[in-house]
């Protein structure tokens, strides 16, 4: 589904507003690239999708190496993230003042999101 990029058009399209207009924004990053893509590919003369636009586009002619999508013969140059075991966390909490800030801004934040849906 998620590589069909008409289908994903639909989803979208068939879509209802979770929240009133106007109060909030409510695009989530798994929603917003599909978004940007159909502006693209609404827009663009040649009808292509983000990725192709930005390669041809932006990253192709100034020598760039940066994508977004990637062929597959190239996906053993991404990095890959893992989350961090509990002991690499206490660890981290320990000796980072900054990490004790996010955790508690994760959960704050994860907090709010659960009373208010």
């Amino acid at each position: 589904m998620a590589r069909d990029h008409n289908l994903m058009r639909k989803v979208i399209e068939n879509e209802t507003p979770k929240r009133p207009a106007g109060q909030s924004s409510g695009y989530h990053l798994l929603t917003y690239g599909w978004l940007v893509d159909q502006i693209i590919r609404h827009t663009d003369e040649k009808h292509r999708g983000i990725g192709q636009f930005f390669r041809e586009e932006i990253t192709k002619p100034n020598g760039i190496d940066f994508h977004i999508g990637l062929n597959a013969s190239e996906e053993y140059r991404v990095a890959r993230s893992v989350l961090p075991t509990i002991v690499e966390l206490i660890d981290q909490v320990w000796y980072e003042k900054r990490v004790a800030q996010q955790l508690f801004n994760f959960y704050m934040a994860g907090k709010v999101i659960h009373e208010n849906f």
